[in-house]
């Protein structure tokens, strides 16, 4: 019988034991998930922060693409001027024949720099665009995983009461049958 009240009060003090590891276990695991909660968070603002650098260069892309096109037909029409006052110093009229097909063939080349210088701003543009969408993307699906971690940690807390409860029901248990036993019921 004494062997049976030293195996009892064993198996009591091993289910204490076991009880405050399996709260301590789920409290750990809900520490963790906050911590990678609190890490997803980050990683969203991050990429928020990215997100809204990439539209600003966006933005500064197509404003550096029409200043890019502006400046082109500058250059195109300072050329133009150039081309005139040297054929019209010569004394020939530059509004005719050969002359004016040299005008119109620079003014055109002129254009066609400006349009490419434009549409490689917008290219460029819409390439931060798109890298500003990425990163929204990416922000989103940080802030869902953070908030599946900080529901996971909220189960994990209020789970730690009902595993410590069930294995301290589990070890009572357990030690009702062996006293039980030991006792002949």
């Amino acid at each position: 019988m004494a062997l049976s009240g030293f195996t009892l009060a064993l198996m009591g003090i091993g289910t204490a034991i076991q009880t405050v590891s399996a709260y301590n276990q789920a409290q750990a695991q809900a520490a963790n998930y906050r911590a990678q909660a609190q890490a997803a968070e980050q990683q969203a603002a991050v990429a928020s922060a990215n997100q809204r650098l990439a539209e600003e260069q966006a933005s500064a892309e197509r404003k550096q693409g029409y200043e890019d096109m502006q400046t082109k037909r500058l250059e195109a029409a300072r050329i133009i001027g150039q081309q005139r006052a040297q054929m019209g110093g010569s004394g020939v009229a530059v509004d005719q024949g050969s002359f004016l097909d040299v005008l119109a063939d620079t003014a055109s080349s002129g254009e066609i720099s400006a349009i490419n210088a434009y549409n490689q701003g917008i290219d460029q543009a819409y390439a931060r665009e798109i890298e500003a969408w990425n990163y929204e993307n990416a922000a989103n699906a940080y802030r869902t995983q953070a908030s599946n971690y900080r529901k996971a940690a909220s189960k994990s807390s209020s789970g730690a009461i009902w595993n410590a409860l069930g294995t301290a029901a589990g070890g009572i248990a357990s030690i009702g049958t062996t006293w039980g036993r030991s006792t002949g019921w």
